[in-house]
């Protein structure tokens, strides 16, 4: 038998139980602070946002490129309270799915999941 996997090596074969030492083996900490999810989002966003954009950007804008930049960045702190809010109020929830099927049932909760989806497949392609 492979040492590891049940055999007399494992750690729940002395037990008698089977998954015993590993059910209460696994407990998660939360030790990601604000600002370390903050930076994340900056050290993963920043190489390479401006870099496929800035082009774009810069003839939409007509050369107001700063004001573009800083009404996106109005519109993401809007999106961000909101997000906070509602996970004041519905603290199980964590996604878009998850607050539309709570709030608007779940139809649409299971379209929005899929939409979010979506999203997060199809923008690395536009980029």
């Amino acid at each position: 038998m492979v040492a590891g996997v049940g055999g007399a090596g494992s750690a729940a074969a002395g037990t008698g139980v089977a998954g015993a030492e590993v059910a209460g083996a696994a407990k998660l900490e939360r030790s990601l602070r604000y600002w370390d999810l903050v930076l994340y989002g900056l050290a993963y966003i920043a190489p390479f946002a401006p870099l496929s954009t800035l082009g774009f950007v810069w003839s939409e804008s007509n050369g107001l490129i700063v004001l573009a930049y800083v009404l996106g960045a109005v519109c993401m702190y809007f999106t961000a309270q909101s997000y906070a809010t509602m996970t004041e109020t519905l603290p199980t929830a964590g996604s878009v799915y998850g607050f539309a099927r709570h709030s608007l049932g779940a139809f649409p909760g299971f379209m929005a999941g899929w939409m979010i989806l979506l999203d997060y497949l199809l923008i690395p392609a536009f980029l």
